[in-house]
């Protein structure tokens, strides 16, 4: 019985090594995923399989730069480097890598995309304006003059790619396209416009 008593006197609960540390790990742990969440960006993930490393470089320049330059600022600043970088791009990006970065998660890329397709391959237009109409919550950003903006990426294919002014009964996209495919994209477009809100409000979940 003494031995027992001794036995069980003796028996404390063994001590967590580093327990006062825990706390103090776990806030490390919190902040750093905290602060990698907040810093993620989902063009990370992106595929880059079967593009040129050129093409690449300049497709995350312009990415970086964060807007499609017309040429020039309000402030007569001549953005020529980026203007410049914009029609390589086109010029330079065989149809395959243009077509593989229609899924890039940018919508300065996408915008930029959409457009040197469309005017190298006119055939594609339907199924190319109907795609860009399906991705709702991509905006892209430009610099025209003095004014900076946004634009639905739809949106902006039909007032920055066509030879023909914007017209608010979308008659300038007529041309290569059906009487079904022109009522279609019509339909399309005035829904998406109608929803406009909406759809910017999803898009700025996304940046947050």
């Amino acid at each position: 019985m003494f031995f027992k008593r001794k036995y069980q006197r003796n028996k404390t609960p063994a001590k967590i090594m580093g327990s006062r540390f825990l706390p103090i790990f776990l806030l490390i742990f919190i902040l750093f995923t905290y602060g990698f969440s907040s810093s993620y960006d989902s063009s990370w993930n992106f595929d880059w399989n079967g593009i040129r490393p050129q093409i690449k470089d300049a497709v995350l320049a312009l990415k970086n730069y964060g807007q499609i330059s017309f040429g020039s600022r309000g402030n007569g600043k001549i953005e020529t480097v980026q203007f410049n970088r914009q029609i390589w791009i086109s010029k330079n990006a065989f149809n395959y890598e243009l077509t593989n970065l229609l899924d890039y998660p940018d919508g300065t890329v996408k915008g930029l995309s959409y457009q040197a397709l469309l005017r190298k391959n006119k055939k594609l237009k339907f199924q190319l304006l109907k795609r860009a109409l399906n991705d709702s919550i991509a905006f892209v950003h430009f610099q025209m003059g003095c004014v900076g903006s946004s634009l639905m990426l739809n949106e902006y294919l039909s007032f920055f790619t066509f030879d023909e002014f914007h017209k608010n009964d979308y008659s300038h996209l007529r041309e290569n396209l059906t009487e079904r495919e022109f009522i279609e994209l019509k339909t399309l477009f005035i829904n998406r416009k109608r929803k406009e809100e909406y759809f910017q409000n999803l898009y700025k979940q996304t940046i947050r």
